[in-house]
C-alpha cells in the first residue's frame, strides 16, 4: 500500500465512523497530522496513552518543581518567623525593663 492509498483508507475510516462514534471526529481532527507524518515519512510513535503519559510526566516534573520552591520559600519563612520571634523576645525583655524602672521611679515619687 502507497501512502496516497493509506491516505485514502483513513479517509474512508472517518466518513465511515462519522460524527457521532468515539473515533471519527478524532481522526478527524489529527487527519493533517497523520498526512503530513506519513508524507514525511515519519512513522506515527506517539499514541493516545504515550501522550497522556508524558502529559502526566511533565505534570508531575511541574509539580515537583513548586514544591521544592514552597519548600525553600517555607524554610525562609521560618528562618524570618524564627529572627522575629526572637526580636519579639527582645522587645518584651526591653519592655519588661522599662515598666520595672517606671514602676521603681513611681514608688520613688510617691514616697516624696
Amino acid at each position: 500500500m502507497n501512502k496516497q492509498q493509506e491516505l485514502a483508507t483513513l479517509d474512508a475510516a472517518i466518513k465511515k465512523l462519522g460524527a457521532d462514534s468515539y473515533l471519527g471526529p478524532w481522526l478527524s481532527r489529527v487527519r493533517h497530522e497523520v498526512e503530513s507524518a506519513i508524507r514525511s515519512d515519519f512513522f506515527p510513535a506517539l499514541t493516545l496513552a504515550d501522550a497522556i503519559k508524558a502529559g502526566k510526566a511533565k505534570a508531575d516534573e511541574i509539580l515537583a518543581a513548586e514544591r521544592a520552591a514552597l519548600a525553600k520559600e517555607r524554610e525562609e519563612l521560618e528562618a524570618e518567623k524564627a529572627k522575629l520571634a526572637k526580636k519579639r523576645d527582645a522587645l518584651e525583655l526591653e519592655k519588661s525593663k522599662v515598666c520595672s524602672l517606671l514602676n521603681s521611679l513611681a514608688e520613688r515619687i510617691w514616697e516624696v
